[in-house]
């Protein structure tokens, strides 16, 4: 992020949008901060404070051509209601890491993923998928779980959501060597125990309702919808992806039409376009 007419980096970390005044702010927060990282992925709880785990510092966030590759462990914590900084707790903590995924499922955050320091002069290397770092916000505590079920891909850059089944949705990633992850579409149940890894079988009701091998996008959990926007196309076009794609994770169909709650009209996808209708 630059500042506009500058040509400088963006030094502060956290910007604020007022709803009401349609407005950004930059709110004085007490405590140390993080510095500028990438790669990171943040939730936040219902008592307003949000969990900032890990990234990377490169040339990219310091803007130094000299710059090595930093990767962090440390969870910040945002107090929205206090504005202050805090660490949690460090005891336990899983390796530096960056572009993992973060769910927070009642109060345990789940990360899922991303790329660590290597120690075989590479890097870095891909964090076992089936070793699972989680925090419980209650007790400020650390664990690691072994996941069973079916064997998937290790990967970096996917997406997560949370859907109504109680299942992690992930979806997309680059795996070793920079190639789309073998398996794009897996799932892991949080309620079996220990947790298991699924990889659904889906259907399409076009062609064009499928998405590409992506990277780097965003997913979002609306209803029974997944809905992801965007990112990287990792396949060998190597593209940036325009679209937006929805999946029923009811039936595991990727479908065109979103019907919402109580509706008064459907939203259709179509070349692109998204039209919001008013529930």
């Amino acid at each position: 992020m630059y500042l506009i007419n500058q040509n400088a980096l963006v030094t502060d970390v956290i910007y604020a949008f007022d709803t009401k005044s349609q407005q950004w702010v930059l709110p004085v927060i007490n405590g140390t901060g993080p510095n500028r990282r990438r790669g990171v992925q943040a939730v936040s709880d219902n008592t307003g404070k949000i969990y900032y785990f890990g990234g990377n510092s490169d040339y990219i966030t310091t803007g130094s051509p000299t710059a090595n590759v930093t990767r962090y462990n440390t969870l910040n914590i945002l107090d929205t209601a206090q504005l202050s900084w805090s660490i949690g707790s460090t005891i336990d903590a899983p390796s530096p890491r960056e572009g993992y995924s973060a769910t927070l499922f009642i109060n345990l955050i789940i990360f899922i993923g991303g790329r660590e320091n290597s120690y075989n002069g590479q890097p870095f290397s891909l964090v076992n998928i089936s070793q699972i770092p989680v925090y419980d916000t209650q007790s400020s505590k650390w664990y690691l779980t072994t996941v069973g079920g079916a064997n998937v891909s290790n990967r970096h850059s996917h997406s997560a959501i949370l859907a109504q089944n109680d299942l992690i949705i992930i979806y997309g990633g680059v795996s070793e060597g920079g190639v789309p992850a073998p398996q794009q579409l897996i799932a892991l149940n949080i309620t079996s125990s220990p947790y298991q890894w699924i990889v659904p079988t889906t259907s399409y009701l076009s062609l064009y309702a499928m998405p590409p091998p992506l990277s780097l996008h965003s997913a979002t959990s609306v209803g029974k919808y997944m809905i992801i926007a965007f990112g990287n196309i990792t396949n060998i076009t190597r593209s940036a992806s325009l679209s937006i794609y929805l999946l029923d994770t009811t039936n595991w169909t990727w479908v065109t039409t979103f019907q919402p709650s109580n509706p008064i009209n459907t939203v259709n996808i179509g070349n692109n376009l998204i039209l919001l209708s008013h529930i």
